[in-house]
């Protein structure tokens, strides 16, 4: 019989969480052993690669939006006296410069509107392999998100942006669209 699907391969980058997942399968201690087959039919047998999947994904839209903001980038080199005029607008006040390619700005911001969800996302699964690992394997409860956010901190890395983030997302997501406008510094737009 000729199966409907077929798989695509997926070959993550990121090695630490496979990386791990491998530790504890090739353990020779008898209670991760263990744990590790009873957790076979868990949540943590898909959120590795979950994980992992959402780590790329996050490369793939950093990805797209450099490659925009490049590209607008370009545009503003490649048309300065254009760049200028809108810098000096009218009145003193900026006007509204429009890139070569009308769609670009809508590209940037779905960038990064997909930027902020995935980046957001992907905290969440982590939060919820940290939580699976942490009880199947470790055989330690971890309920509170906070957890997490002590294990990054503890790690020297800021954590001010998760609660940001997610309030961003939610902004975007159920009140509003993002926008961005260009910084001039010193006659020069970035």
């Amino acid at each position: 019989m000729i199966s409907e699907y077929f798989p695509i391969d997926y070959d993550p980058h990121e090695g630490w969480v496979l990386s791990l997942m491998g530790a504890v399968q090739r353990s020779s201690n008898p209670i991760l052993q263990q744990r590790w087959h009873a957790s076979a039919q868990s949540a943590l047998a898909e959120l590795p690669l979950a994980l992992v999947t959402k780590f790329e994904i996050m490369k793939v839209t950093i990805e797209r939006l450099n490659t925009h903001i490049r590209e607008l980038s370009d545009d503003f080199e490649a048309r300065p006296e254009e760049v200028q005029r809108h810098i000096t607008g009218i009145d003193g006040q900026p006007t509204a410069y429009r890139p070569f390619r009308r769609t670009l700005p809508f590209q940037i911001v779905a960038d990064l509107d997909a930027w902020i969800f995935e980046f957001r996302s992907t905290y969440e699964i982590l939060y919820a392999f940290v939580k699976e690992f942490s009880s199947r394997i470790l055989d330690r409860k971890v309920n509170d998100e906070r957890v997490l956010k002590a294990i990054i901190h503890e790690k020297g890395f800021d954590t001010t942006w998760i609660d940001f983030l997610n309030d961003e997302r939610n902004y975007f997501v159920h009140q509003t669209a993002p926008w961005f406008v260009i910084e001039v510094t010193g006659g020069t737009p970035k």
